[in-house]
């Protein structure tokens, strides 16, 4: 049979796609899954296989920051969707959640909070109250929120998945963490820094307990954020320096991650009088943000203008 014999080797190319991608091998999956979707297209027209290789396809421009071409597939993914399954079905609410994703990436935060907004009601009407992905949902909006400068709308969003996730997971799950820190991050940039350390200090004892050594580095750099704005600089250094220590012994003394904290380090030493030292770390930050992301890039010119104020202040230059 023709037909078979087609859908077989595209669901043989569309696993030589993720073969492909497991080794890094962007273009060939790529090429993959497109030779996939033509012959899923062309034998079962619209159908599920047709959706999740648009959603596939749609992953990969977004793991190769090409956005355009990301909101391209998931625009397509999400109105075929919606003409398989029904407006109302869950599955389009996963597909509004991925394009809602893509729509941040490109700053169309409007677009952005309406999309995780319908999701989140889809998810509400069709899924059990203490379902996770409505969790997930509340925490999109919450982002968006936050991103916003909205703290108060993303606290509330932030706190009511907190409220769901405790009810379906207990008070120990990898998930409760992540919101944990959400309500840490947003209630230190919403000011109350007493809430925000006892937000982080739950999140951090759950993430220990899990040994994830790239969260555990993500909260334990934000409650420095918190010690330095609590005007704690010597507390702040002391975490700054922990993450450093995790980041070199567990994935090398060039990850990128570390120049997300020597520049911090950099300010506290700077809060401490220690201008010297500070220099030191901002040197650090910055050849770890060159090498990692060129000169031509926000996070590179942030820590040239850091370092660059210091040499200024201290007539270094």
């Amino acid at each position: 049979d023709k037909r078979d014999d087609s859908l077989e080797r595209s669901s043989a190319l569309f696993d030589m796609g993720l073969m492909h991608l497991k080794r890094s091998e962007t273009e060939m999956a790529l090429q993959c899954f497109q030779q996939s979707l033509k012959i899923r297209i062309l034998k079962v027209g619209e159908s599920g296989i047709v959706i999740s290789t648009l959603e596939q396809i749609g992953k990969l421009h977004m793991s190769k920051a090409e956005r355009e071409e990301a909101l391209s597939f998931f625009s397509k993914a999400l109105e075929l969707t919606e003409r398989v399954y029904g407006v109302n079905s869950e599955k389009v609410a996963d597909a509004l959640f991925n394009l809602a994703g893509v729509k941040v990436e490109v700053n169309d935060t409007v677009e952005a909070l309406a999309m995780f907004g319908e999701c989140l009601d889809i998810r509400r009407r069709t899924l059990s109250a203490s379902d996770p992905l409505i969790a997930d949902a509340l925490e999109a909006v919450g982002k968006v929120h936050m991103n916003q400068g909205k703290y108060d709308k993303a606290y509330q969003a932030f706190f009511e998945a907190l409220d769901l996730r405790q009810t379906s997971m207990g008070d120990s799950h990898p998930s409760l963490a992540k919101t944990l820190h959400l309500l840490g991050v947003v209630a230190r940039k919403g000011g109350d820094c007493e809430r925000a350390l006892h937000f982080l200090l739950d999140a951090l004892h759950i993430r220990k307990l899990f040994e994830d050594q790239s969260d555990t580095v993500a909260t334990l750099l934000e409650i420095g954020h918190v010690h330095r704005q609590l005007g704690d600089a010597e507390s702040a250094v002391g975490c700054y320096d922990k993450c450093i220590e995790i980041l070199q012994v567990n994935f090398g003394k060039s990850d990128p991650r570390l120049g997300d904290v020597y520049l911090p380090l950099g300010h506290a030493k700077k809060d401490q009088g220690l201008n010297d030292e500070a220099i030191r770390a901002y040197e650090k930050g910055l050849t770890i943000r060159r090498k990692s992301f060129g000169n031509d890039n926000l996070k590179t010119a942030a820590a040239y203008r850091s370092m660059g104020l210091l040499l200024f202040e201290t007539a270094k230059y």
